[in-house]
Order: structure tokens, then C-alpha cells, then sequence
């Protein structure tokens, strides 16, 4: 019932908005979000899309063909593709957002969410490729080295796929260090992320010091921003896990042990 009602309410707005400011009014743009939401709440793909796509071209006329407002609509595409197994087309939406992200200058209210959730959907598929899958977003990618998008270097894609989401995650510290401040409670999180994806692709020679550089990173803030002395205990204990997981002689353990 509240669907029914917010999707009611949406289609009331959308008439009023029409027939006293146009069909091409930029009003229309949130209520005609709110109806793809209700859409695709209730299953109804087609007028989800319908309803999202028709806020993009009111988008498009009013703001022109590169303006960010149209960022979380084209998100609301990728996530229906997603959900309907369509990979490719779910791709080739979330490079439009990934240029519309980068495109576009600061303050970018919601980039950095949706930065993020493209990050660690590239670490999913990196670990799920590490555990014997290959998913399609490794040759829409073309994540392999050479000629060739579909065979090549298994380290190669780990690497590339590594590489690029811990880019995209440093951006979005970048991003919520200008908007709120070093003391942003989601940096933490964002360093533990960067760790996930280092060790998923630890066949890198470099995973033991980067790893260990990052959890680093996590303590000093930790202690920087006061929190609770537990946090910080527990940042440290992550610190000595990692040092006996890449323990191979007498000075790791020894660190660890400190």
C-alpha cells in the first residue's frame, strides 16, 4: 500500500507539473524518480525504466548532455540491468557513470557512494575470478593484457582489477575528506576495503608491505580521532594478524609478538 501511494502521489505531481509548466519542466525530474523507484519496487521493469529514461532526456534538455543530475538515474539503469542478468548493458551504463563522476566538478552530492559501490564491485569480481569464475565483467573489461579480451594472464587481471578499484577508493577519501573532513568515520572503512582488495590479488609481491601500510593507516587514525580505546585494540590485533599471516621467520614474529 505505501507504494501504491507514493506511486499515486508521484503520477498526481507529474500531471500538475505538466500542465502548468511543461512537459519539459525540470520539476518533473524528482517525481518522475520517485515513480521508477515505485516501479521497480513493485517489479514493473519496462515503466521503471520508462519513467527513469524520460528523466534523463528532461535532464539532458534542461542541464545538458554531460550534467551529473543525471548520474543517479543512469545508477538506477545499471542496478535494473544488473538485477536482469543483461552484464553487458549494465556495463556500458556504469561507464557513462564512471565518466559522469569523474566528468563532473566538486561538490557531487552521492558521487562518492556510487565511486564506492563500483569499487567493491570490482573486488566481488576479483574474488570471485581468485576462486575459479570468470565473470563477464573480466572480458567486458578486458582486464587481460595483449590482443586478445577473453585469455591471457590470470595475474594480469588480478592486478588491473586490484588496481583500479583501490583508485576508485582512494578517490572517494579524496571526495568525503572535502565534503566532511578527515575525521569521516567511512575512511576507516574505505582503508579496510583497499586491504580486501590487495590480499584478494596477494600474489603481488607487494601485498605484505601494502597491507600492512594500510592497516598502519587505519591505527594512526584510530588514534588521531580518539576513538574508543576497544577500536583501537582491535586495529592493533589486525596489525599482528597480518604479520603472522606473511610470518616466514623469526623477525615477523617477532613484530607481531611487539
Amino acid at each position: 500500500p505505501r507504494t501504491d501511494d507514493a506511486l499515486s502521489g508521484a503520477a498526481l505531481q507529474i500531471d500538475e507539473i505538466q500542465s502548468s509548466q511543461g512537459i519539459t519542466s525540470p520539476a518533473l525530474i524528482d517525481p518522475l524518480m520517485s515513480a521508477g523507484l515505485s516501479f521497480r519496487e513493485q517489479g514493473d521493469v519496462g515503466l521503471a525504466i520508462a519513467a527513469f529514461e524520460r528523466a534523463r532526456h528532461i535532464v539532458r534538455v534542461n542541464y545538458g548532455l554531460t550534467s551529473f543530475k543525471e548520474a543517479p538515474l543512469v545508477r538506477q539503469l545499471v542496478q535494473i540491468e544488473e538485477a536482469r542478468g543483461n552484464a553487458a548493458a549494465a556495463w556500458e551504463l556504469e561507464q557513462e557513470l564512471i565518466g559522469r563522476i569523474y566528468r563532473s566538478p566538486d561538490p557531487r552530492p552521492g558521487a562518492a557512494s556510487m565511486l564506492r559501490e563500483i569499487a567493491d564491485k570490482r573486488v566481488d569480481v576479483l574474488e570471485r575470478y581468485v576462486t575459479g569464475e570468470f565473470p563477464p565483467q573480466v572480458e567486458l573489461g578486458c582486464y587481460y593484457t595483449g590482443e586478445s579480451c577473453r585469455s591471457g594472464s590470470g595475474g594480469s587481471v588480478k592486478r588491473a582489477l586490484r588496481d583500479e578499484a583501490t583508485r576508485y577508493y582512494y578517490d572517494v577519501m579524496r571526495m568525503i575528506r572535502l565534503s566532511e573532513g578527515s575525521s569521516s568515520d567511512e575512511l576507516p572503512e574505505l582503508y579496510m576495503a583497499v586491504l580486501r582488495a590487495s590480499y584478494a590479488a596477494r600474489n603481488d609481491y607487494g601485498t605484505e608491505h601494502q597491507g600492512r601500510e594500510t592497516l598502519g593507516a587505519v591505527s594512526e587514525w584510530h588514534v588521531r580521532y580518539s576513538a574508543p580505546l576497544p577500536v583501537q585494540m582491535n586495529a592493533l590485533l589486525q596489525m599482528a594478524d597480518w604479520d603472522l599471516l606473511f610470518a616466514g621467520g623469526r623477525k615477523k614474529n617477532e613484530a607481531a609478538f611487539q
